[in-house]
């Protein structure tokens, strides 16, 4: 691996390729839902777009917002946040789980290795969210849908975003009404 390769990464699986190469052969989306967690045993994991299934799925979370990188369109970000409640596990592996549209059998769409982290719970002595954020390189023009949960989390830049359209609103609404006031 060259020496400025990112020691953490995210690969399509070849059962991703297979699911893009169906869903243009047969014009429906891909549906992303998932991201799944895993403690692959302990082990050190390197990606590998062979694999079908983490090593040792620990937990599963629904995806709680997507965004695009800004240098590459071809890349979308997943995101999920794991709850501070919720935990005793570690985290070595991450998959990106989905579906063709129209179909539920799913597949696992991409793999990342993560590095070794300890996901305590409140009685471990900490209460501490982890927020995880797979990059999803996608190969072809397929169509991807991305299943955001309605009850997610958001995530600090969303949370910023969504506070500065509220007090652009507010601006608007004020604006609004100093116009409309009687002279």
């Amino acid at each position: 691996m060259a020496e400025d390769a990112p020691k953490y990464y995210a690969v399509l699986t070849d059962a991703g390729a297979a699911l893009e190469a169906r869903a243009l052969a047969e014009g429906k989306g891909i549906v992303l839902t998932h991201i799944a967690v895993g403690d692959a045993d302990l082990e050190t994991v390197t990606p590998d777009p062979a694999v079908t299934r983490l090593v040792h799925e620990v937990h599963r979370r629904p995806i709680d917002a997507r965004s695009r990188d800004e240098n590459d369109p071809k890349v979308t970000l997943l995101h999920a946040t794991i709850p501070a409640d919720v935990g005793g596990f570690w985290i070595n592996e991450l998959g990106v789980v989905g579906h063709l549209e129209g179909d539920e059998e799913e597949v696992l769409y991409a793999y990342a290795n993560h590095g070794r982290y300890y996901k305590m719970l409140p009685q471990d002595g900490q209460t501490i969210t982890h927020e995880l954020t797979i990059p999803v390189v996608q190969s072809t023009d397929a169509r991807i849908v991305i299943e955001v949960a309605d009850d997610g989390y958001a995530t600090r830049l969303e949370l910023l975003q969504l506070s500065g359209v509220v007090e652009d609103l507010r601006r608007n609404r004020e604006a609004v009404w100093t116009l409309d006031a009687p002279v």
